[in-house]
């Protein structure tokens, strides 16, 4: 079981992710914001953090996990987005991010992907 952080700034994506994240076993944790992410994340300790990459308040994902990552440098970052991936594989590569998905995705992709960066972050 990994414990993952889940950040999405649309409350039925957010649920959608935690309900399949859930069912496969994981212990996750979800957050609206950046800020609300920031303050879960130093009590949960995440393993994973599954983060959208365009969230409210001019903020990315990317910028949470390297906050996040600051604090807890095992962690490891898988960022979703519905823009082209190449658009955002050069900034997520020099993030140290551990994969970038495509929306849409089978949940059992995104399943997949938590449980091999789980295994990474040992």
């Amino acid at each position: 079981m990994s414990k993952v952080l889940v950040i999405d700034d649309e409350p039925g994506y957010r649920a959608s992710l935690e309900f399949f994240l859930t069912q496969a076993g994981n212990r996750v944790v979800t957050a609206g914001t950046a800020a609300e992410a920031v303050e879960l994340a130093a009590d949960f300790q995440p393993e994973v953090l599954v983060a959208d990459w365009l969230l409210g308040e001019q903020q990315t994902g990317l910028d949470v996990a390297r906050r996040l990552q600051s604090l807890i440098p095992a962690l490891q970052t898988i960022i979703i987005t519905a823009l082209s991936e190449d658009e955002v594989r050069q900034k997520a590569t020099e993030a140290d991010v551990f994969q970038c998905v495509e929306k849409p995705f089978e949940p059992g992709a995104l399943v997949d992907a938590v449980r091999r960066a789980a295994s990474q972050s040992d």
